[in-house]
């Protein structure tokens, strides 16, 4: 998955004429390897993304460190698994074909759809199921 981070430096009405505007961004992984290292501008009020990949669930902390490598801030972001619920929907074909008879759509196996033919030749016959058992209004003049 691929992250984005945004970072701004707020202005510091103490020291107007700080020039420093050199930083270094890391990102590690829950095992404190090394995922991202960068070296940012941050000008204040001007934020700036920066992005990096994370390959599972976990807590990934961002370091923002000064010139002279000080830390400055630090922030762990937490990634979740969240498909959870959409890889049992997937491989649950009862689910996903009362969630396509919602909108009249149609859920089909991928081995029972090897021919894209035939997908759209059951396509349009359950449209023209639909459009038989519908009652058709016309005006009477």
């Amino acid at each position: 998955m691929d992250v984005q981070v945004v970072l701004e430096k707020q202005p510091n009405p103490k020291n107007a004429t700080d020039t420093s505007h050199k930083f270094f961004v890391r990102v590690e992984d829950g095992q404190k390897h090394l995922l991202h290292d960068e070296v940012v501008e941050l000008e204040p009020s001007r934020p700036v993304a920066v992005k990096f990949h994370a390959e599972k669930p976990g807590l990934y902390p961002v370091t923002v460190l000064d010139r002279i490598k000080v830390t400055v801030a630090t922030r762990p972001i937490e990634i979740r698994d969240l498909n959870v619920e959409f890889q049992n929907t997937a491989r649950d074909m009862e689910t996903l074909r009362q969630w396509a008879s919602v909108s009249d759509g149609l859920a089909v196996k991928v081995e029972d759809c090897r021919d894209a033919g035939d997908l759209v030749a059951q396509i349009k016959a359950k449209i023209e199921q639909i459009r038989h058992g519908k009652q058709q209004r016309r005006p009477w003049a």
